[in-house]
C-alpha cells in the first residue's frame, strides 16, 4: 500500500496492485500510437518517391511458384476474372507475357477472340515477343504505350 494525498488535504491509501495493469496498459497504447505515426511517416514518404518500372532483373520473382499459389496460377485467375473464348481482352502492362499467354489461348483466335497487350517498356516487349512467338498464339496484337 502507499499513501496517496488528496485534493481535499488528506490521505488515502491506493493499493500498488492496482496500479501495475495500468502502467502495461498505457505502454501497450504509447506503442501503438508509435507504430501508427510511424506507418503514416513511412507513407508519406513513399507517396513522395515516385514508383518506377519493373526492372529486367526481377522478371523472374514475376513467375515464381510462391506467387501463384498465393494469387492462384494464371488459369485460375482468367477463371476468377470471368475470361471466355470469344472475349477481346485489353491487359496493360503485361510485362514479360507470364499471363498474356494463357490469356490468349483462353479467348481463342478460332473464336474471334484476341489480346491487345499495352506495354511502355521495350526490354519487356521483347521479352513478350519471344515468349508469343515460342508458344506460337496468333491472337495478340502488342503495343508500346508512351507512359
Amino acid at each position: 500500500m502507499k499513501m496517496k494525498r488528496s485534493c481535499t488535504g488528506g490521505t488515502t491509501m491506493v493499493d500498488v496492485s492496482q496500479i501495475r495493469p495500468l502502467r502495461w496498459l498505457g505502454r501497450l497504447v504509447l506503442g501503438i500510437v508509435s507504430l501508427y505515426l510511424l506507418t503514416q511517416v513511412i507513407g508519406r514518404v513513399m507517396r513522395r518517391v515516385r514508383p518506377g518500372l519493373t526492372p529486367l532483373r526481377a522478371i523472374p520473382s514475376l513467375n515464381m511458384p510462391l506467387r501463384w499459389k498465393f494469387f492462384g496460377t494464371p488459369e485460375r485467375i482468367l477463371d476468377r476474372a470471368g475470361i471466355s473464348p470469344g472475349m477481346q481482352v485489353l491487359e496493360i502492362g503485361p510485362g514479360p507475357g507470364f499471363m498474356t499467354v494463357p490469356l490468349a489461348k483462353r479467348v481463342s483466335a478460332l473464336e474471334g477472340g484476341s489480346v491487345t497487350c499495352v506495354e511502355i517498356q521495350p526490354e519487356m516487349i521483347a521479352r513478350l515477343g519471344e515468349r508469343l512467338q515460342t508458344a506460337a498464339v496468333p491472337n495478340v496484337e502488342v503495343l508500346q504505350g508512351d507512359g
